[in-house]
């Protein structure tokens, strides 16, 4: 079977923190303007498409290169909604209807707009070099405040330290890297 890499961009028109975040404009360009445009630039892509329920957003993403092949359903674009099942209605979406199966699919969120076609490409050969590998997950370094170490809870009035410690590190430089 050749390695047909299908991009799946799940941009939903209903968002509650940042009100139409998916197309609201970010140094002049919509928000998800930059994840097309890196999907589009990397060369391992062969199909770009956009899952939303919005008709905005789906006129947005097509004026960008992106496809919508259909909308989708309300109660796959509620707050509480996981991504899995919105990658599988696309997927059966196309399966059923254009006979379309990818080899693998490449799941860009539209709001990492620092993401290049560089970092796609690298991703997916780093993905195709390790013939273990049954998926492939970007992550950062957390800093140094947020490992565990350092988080506290709120006990009634008090903070506490969340990991029970001995001694607690307060110098950054002395906390652990997580790698």
């Amino acid at each position: 079977m050749e390695k047909k890499f299908l991009a799946i961009i799940p941009a939903r028109g209903g968002s509650k923190r940042i009100p139409r975040k998916n197309i609201a404009l970010l140094d002049g360009k919509p928000l998800i303007q930059y994840t097309i445009e890196a999907a589009r630039g990397c060369p391992l892509i062969d199909r770009i498409v956009v899952s939303t329920e919005d008709a905005e957003v789906a006129e947005v993403a097509k004026a960008l290169g992106a496809e919508v092949p259909c909308l989708r359903p309300q109660e796959l674009a509620q707050d509480n909604t996981y991504t899995l099942p919105v990658l599988q209605h696309m997927m059966a979406y196309l399966q059923e209807e254009q006979d379309y199966q990818p080899w693998a699919v490449v799941t860009l969120q539209p709001t990492s707009p620092l993401r290049t076609s560089q970092h796609l490409t690298q991703a997916i050969e780093l993905f195709l070099g390790d013939e273990q590998a049954d998926s492939l997950v970007s992550v950062v370094q957390a800093p140094h405040n947020m490992i565990p170490q350092s988080l506290m809870k709120l006990e009634g009035p008090y903070l506490k330290n969340y990991l029970e410690q001995e001694s607690l590190v307060l110098r950054s430089q002395d906390k652990p890297v997580q790698n």
